[in-house]
């Protein structure tokens, strides 16, 4: 990790709300968060009402790299994607401060019952500030995850989240500081305004 400079990191609580479930919003908050101080990396929770296609990153995430470019700032995003062979994932991108696509990981882990398609790998992704390390939603209950990542060199840990039809909420906070133990890792949080109330109550 870079030591010459502190690292800004900012992630963004987004409203669950009808209203709130639109990419405006969602570039309407990366950018507000984006004019207040300069960032390393701003992080946007899990959005599977937003889409991308496969192989058409540039058309489809333009106007989040547009703000990424502008900010001069890396940006995480997370959201559905729609891969050539037809499979549906849920992906986080993460865009470097040009705006340029600099790493997808797919979702690995899931419930039994749930029916998105799941990525096969744990990449890892160097930045001018560190090593970021992705997961996302159900991701969050398997330590292997976090585990597999600290061993490829990850120093900075991100878990976007979106609502879950099982909210247990209490659960998290010692979950979330042991996988920041286990890893010995910084651990980036993204989720919906309901669950940051609730485990912070």
């Amino acid at each position: 990790m870079n030591k010459r400079h502190p690292v800004t990191i900012s992630t963004l609580c987004l409203l669950e709300d009808d209203t709130c479930r639109t990419g405006d919003y969602v570039v309407d908050m990366i950018a507000q968060a984006a004019r207040r101080q300069r960032h390393d990396l701003i992080v946007a929770p899990l959005t599977p009402f937003l889409s991308f296609r496969e192989g058409c990153e540039s058309e489809d995430l333009a106007r989040f790299a547009e703000q990424a470019g502008t900010h001069r700032t890396y940006l995480a995003i997370a959201m559905t994607e729609r891969a050539k062979d037809g499979r549906v994932f849920c992906t986080s991108v993460l865009l470097d401060r040009d705006g340029r696509l600099a790493g997808k990981y797919r979702k690995t882990h899931a419930l039994p019952d749930d029916t998105m398609a799941l990525g096969d790998e744990l990449p890892v992704f160097q930045t001018d500030f560190g090593v970021l390390g992705f997961s996302l939603g159900t991701d969050f209950y398997f330590p292997e995850v976090y585990a597999v990542e600290w061993m490829k060199g990850a120093e900075i840990l991100v878990w976007q989240d979106y609502p879950e039809r099982f909210r247990e909420y209490f659960q998290w906070v010692p979950l979330l500081k042991a996988r920041a133990v286990d890893s010995r890792a910084h651990l980036v949080v993204a989720m919906d305004e309901q669950a940051k109330a609730a485990i912070e109550a």
